[in-house]
């Protein structure tokens, strides 16, 4: 779910720097983003944010980059 919502992010223009070159070409040939799909992104990186077992893990391994990074794909799925 959030490689697909860095995706959607990337139709939009707001790409992260670190999407591979091939995902950047193929972003480049598509057309408009319906935002009917934006929300659906968004309510999924929420639910993967605030309940799921990738959150649980990242939480027990102490590190806070995950979820900072969970939470700037938000920030520009807005």
């Amino acid at each position: 779910m959030i490689a697909a919502a860095e995706v959607v992010v990337a139709l939009m223009g707001r790409a992260a720097t670190s999407l591979p070159d091939e995902v950047m070409e193929w972003v480049e040939r598509q057309g408009e983003m319906h935002s009917a799909v934006v929300n659906k992104a968004r309510s999924a990186v929420n639910r993967v944010l605030v309940d799921s077992e990738l959150q649980s893990v990242w939480e027990d391994s102490g590190s806070s980059e995950w979820k900072a990074s969970v939470e700037n794909l938000l920030k520009r799925l807005a």
